[in-house]
Parts: C-alpha cells; sequence; structure tokens
C-alpha cells in the first residue's frame, strides 16, 4: 500500500481572475486513477478488496460496488448471503463522511469551529460493519449539525446565492452552488433514515440501484465495470462522483465560472470546499497562454 500512496490523484484547478470575474477554469487531474493498472491480471475475487484498500475513502462503497461489478461480468448475482452487511456498511460509511462534511470540512473552509465530537459519536455508534446502537442514537448525532450557522456563513461568504449575481452569464446555473450546499444539508439525515429502514428488514437502498457496480455514496453516484478473461480481470473502469463534479467543464467549473465581485481566490477555494472532491485539490493562476 505504501508504494501506491504517492499515486492517488491530485486535481490542480487554474483560474484566470481578472477584475471582478473568473474568466477561465482549467481543471487537471495529476496521477489519474487507473483502476485497470492495479488489477489487471489478478483475479476477480481479489480485485474488490483491493480497489477498497487503494480508495479508502469511501472503502466500503468500491468494494461494494467492485463485489457487483465482477458478479455482472460473471453473469452472476452478487449475493452470497453478504449482501445485508455490505449494504450496512456501505451506509456507515456515508453517513460519517456526510457528517465529516459537515462537522469538520465546511466548518474548516469557513474558518468556523470544528466538531470532532460528532465524528467521534457516530464511529462510537457504529463499528464499521455493522450498527451497534440504534438509528435514533445517529438522529440525535445529525440534529446537532449546526446547518443554520453554516448557510450563515455561506452567505456571508457570497457563495450561496440562489440569484445570479450581476454580471453573470445567462447560461449558467445560478442555484448550483446553493443546490450542492443543501444536497449536503440532506445527506446524513438521509443516510440515517435508509440505515434505519435496511435495520427494519427494508431493502438494502445502496446496492439495489438495478445496475450492478452502482453504488450511492455521500457524493454521488459510484460505478464499476470490469471484463474478464477466463477468471481473472482482463480491463476494469470506475467512474466516481468526483470524477464528474470536478470534469473539464463540468458543475464545480461552471459554479467557479459564476462567481463576481472580490476575493475570489478565497471563494473559489471555498466553493470547491462546498463540492466536497475525495482527493486533494491545488490551485493556480491561469498565464494568459494557458487560459
Amino acid at each position: 500500500m505504501s508504494g501506491l500512496a504517492h499515486q492517488l490523484p491530485e486535481y490542480r484547478i487554474g483560474l484566470d481572475i481578472r477584475r471582478d470575474a473568473i474568466t477561465a477554469v482549467r481543471i487537471r487531474q495529476d496521477n489519474p486513477l487507473d483502476p485497470a493498472r492495479l488489477v489487471v491480471g489478478r483475479t476477480a475475487d481479489a480485485a474488490p478488496d483491493l480497489l477498497a484498500q487503494v480508495l479508502a475513502v469511501c472503502g466500503h462503497a468500491h468494494r461494494a460496488a467492485a463485489r457487483g461489478a465482477v458478479a455482472q461480468a460473471r453473469g452472476a448475482v452478487a449475493d452470497d448471503g453478504g449482501l445485508r452487511d455490505r449494504a450496512r456498511a456501505v451506509l456507515e460509511e456515508r453517513l460519517l463522511n456526510g457528517v465529516w462534511r459537515l462537522a469538520i470540512d465546511w466548518p474548516r473552509a469557513l474558518g468556523s469551529a470544528e466538531r470532532p465530537d460528532l465524528i467521534v459519536r457516530v464511529r462510537r455508534a457504529t463499528s464499521g460493519q455493522g450498527t451497534t446502537s440504534g438509528p435514533d442514537d445517529l438522529e440525535a448525532v445529525v440534529d446537532q449539525i449546526d446547518r443554520t450557522g453554516l448557510q450563515a456563513a455561506f452567505e456571508a461568504a457570497s457563495v450561496a446565492r440562489a440569484q445570479p449575481e450581476p454580471g453573470a452569464r445567462a447560461d449558467r446555473d445560478p442555484s448550483l452552488i446553493a443546490d450542492r450546499i443543501a444536497e449536503g444539508f440532506a445527506e446524513p439525515a438521509r443516510a440515517v433514515a435508509d440505515l434505519a429502514a435496511l435495520l427494519g428488514g427494508g431493502r438494502p437502498d445502496p446496492l439495489a440501484s438495478g445496475e450492478a457496480g452502482v453504488v450511492m455514496t455521500s457524493r454521488g453516484r459510484l460505478t464499476h465495470a470490469c471484463r474478464l478473461s477466463g477468471d481473472r480481470i482482463a480491463d476494469y473502469r470506475i467512474e466516481a462522483p468526483t470524477d464528474v463534479l470536478l470534469a473539464p467543464g463540468g458543475p464545480l467549473a461552471a459554479a467557479l465560472l459564476d462567481l463576481r465581485g472580490s476575493d475570489l481566490a478565497d471563494r473559489a477555494r471555498l466553493v470547491t470546499a462546498i463540492f466536497d472532491p475525495c482527493a486533494p485539490v491545488r490551485f493556480e493562476r491561469l498565464e494568459p497562454a494557458d487560459a
């Protein structure tokens, strides 16, 4: 694992800032992850655990998606009797990531007080493999997230507008950032509700999309697909939520181009934190020839 750590992806976001507007955004990925390079030639059964170890931020989700992709390539169903446990682990991971965003990442980006105690409480309430206390305990944690304070801080930083800023381009969607904030606020409660449904005998929603290799994470839809040669991996593809959010010309780039006014570099960093990429990000200033 230590030999792979330096190869994990990092995004570089180049901004061309002129007066009161960001006029160009260039998003590039250094060390893009090539899952085929990691798993091609390995046995199909080895791929899920390896990918979960390398992609540890959402390791349970990647393991579950990989199992679904391998099952689809075999023409089988990814249910060996452990489906419920895998669904539970995915939901607990999704909940932890969603609470981490609101208790740690967003307050840190805003310069507000972080709430590591909420992370401790979620971890105590879940074992990582199964819930050790009821959903009511988790609901109590989620209820303590200061959504009102975070929303006020976003508005004070002029990044939470639901209406166009003066001079904004007519072809842009002014609700991109506001919608992403609203989604972040809603996700932990949704994860708790899904977990309660699962524990109450409901279907394992994160693995029941109807599509093999697809799992819902705290950031969005994760998709794995593979091709086998015999029982070894011949090709492998992953599309993660961050790949979509940070794609050139994608949602983050559009949101950054919407920004107007002062302190644009700092506000661009805050908007990027709102979109919550699962890989490190570095900012750079575009030279005229690069824009």
